[in-house]
C-alpha cells in the first residue's frame, strides 16, 4: 500500500525559487511530496484553515510581510504545523532567531544540496510530532497530578473534620478518655479526667497511670500492663483515689492501638462506677 505523500505549504513570491524547491524534491525524493505554492501570507494562512497540510516551508521575504513577522504569524496561524524557513546566505541569523519564535528548522537559498531539503522536511515534521506528542504527555501528567491534589486535599479536609469530631467527642464526653504508653505514662486526657481525677491536665501528663492507683491497687497494675502486651486489650475494674484522697471504682475499657512496639499507644476509656459499686455492694450485703 502506497503511502500518501507528504503535502507542504511552500510560501514563496519567487516564481523560479519556488520551481527549483519543487523540482529538487521531486527529483530527490519522487512521489513523496506534494506540494502547493502561495506568494502572500494571508493566502497562506487562508489554506492553512481549509486544508490539510503537514509542513509549511516559507521565505521571510514577502510581498505583506517581512522577516521575523512571517514566522510569527505562521507559528502563530498553526501551532501544530512544522515550519522550515527559507533565508538568504546572508541571513542566517534571521533563520536561527527563527527558531527561537517555534521554525523547526531553516535553510539557506543556494547553498542547500538537494537531498538536504527533503531531509530537512522530514525531520521537522518529525521533530514537530514528538513535541506534540511531549505537550500533551505533559498536560495528561499534569491534569493527572492536579486530579490527585485535590483527591488528596478533599481527603485531607475529610480528614481535619473527621479530626475535629473526633477532638469534640474526646473534650466533650462525660467518661474519662486517655492514652498511655506500654510502661504506663500518660500521653494525653480529655476534660473529664481533669474533672473525675481532680488534677490539672499538667499533672496528669506528668504521671503514670499507676500514680492515680489506691496503695493497695498498684500490685496489680504490672498484670494489667502485661495483659495490653499480649492480648491488646484489658478489662476491668480501678481503684483509684483522686487529689483531694477520695477513693473512687472506674469500670475500664483499654485496647492497643498501634503494631509498632516502639510507639504502641494504648487508648483507655473509663467510667466512674462508684456509686453503682456501693449500690451493688449494698444490696449483696
Amino acid at each position: 500500500m502506497t503511502a500518501a505523500p507528504i503535502r507542504v505549504l511552500l510560501l514563496e513570491d519567487n516564481p523560479g525559487d519556488a520551481r527549483l524547491v519543487q523540482a529538487t524534491l521531486a527529483e530527490q525524493a519522487p512521489g513523496e511530496f506534494a506540494v502547493t505554492t502561495v506568494e502572500r501570507l494571508a493566502d497562506a494562512l487562508a489554506r492553512i484553515r481549509t486544508e490539510r497540510f503537514d509542513a509549511v516551508l516559507s521565505d521571510l521575504g514577502l510581498p505583506d510581510s517581512t522577516g521575523l513577522r512571517t514566522a510569527q504569524a505562521i507559528v502563530a496561524g498553526a501551532p501544530a504545523l512544522p515550519l522550515v524557513v527559507l533565508t538568504g546566505s546572508h541571513n542566517e541569523d534571521l533563520g536561527r532567531a527563527a527558531i527561537k519564535l517555534g521554525a523547526q528548522d531553516y535553510l539557506v537559498k543556494g547553498e542547500t544540496r538537494a537531498p538536504t531539503v527533503a531531509r530537512t522536511l522530514r525531520y521537522a515534521i518529525e521533530r514537530k510530532r514528538l513535541e506534540i506528542e511531549l505537550h500533551l504527555a505533559k498536560e495528561a501528567l499534569e491534569h493527572r497530578v492536579a486530579e490527585r491534589t485535590a483527591d488528596l486535599e478533599a481527603a485531607m479536609k475529610e480528614l481535619r473534620a473527621s479530626e475535629d469530631l473526633y477532638r469534640d467527642l474526646v473534650e466533650n464526653s462525660q467518661d474519662l478518655i486517655c492514652t498511655h504508653d506500654l510502661e504506663g505514662k500518660l500521653l494525653s486526657v480529655n476534660a473529664a479526667a481533669v474533672r473525675l481525677t481532680g488534677y490539672p491536665q499538667e499533672a496528669l501528663l506528668r504521671m503514670n497511670m499507676a500514680d492515680l492507683l489506691t496503695r493497695g491497687a498498684r500490685d496489680g497494675f504490672a498484670e494489667y500492663l502485661n495483659e495490653i502486651r499480649t492480648k491488646g486489650a484489658a478489662r476491668g475494674l480501678l481503684h483509684i483515689q483522686t487529689a483531694d484522697g477520695d477513693t473512687r471504682w472506674w469500670q475500664y475499657n483499654n485496647t492497643l492501638r498501634t503494631q509498632d512496639a516502639a510507639a504502641s499507644v494504648v487508648r483507655g476509656l473509663a467510667q466512674d462506677i462508684t456509686e453503682r459499686k456501693k449500690a451493688a455492694d449494698a444490696l449483696r450485703e
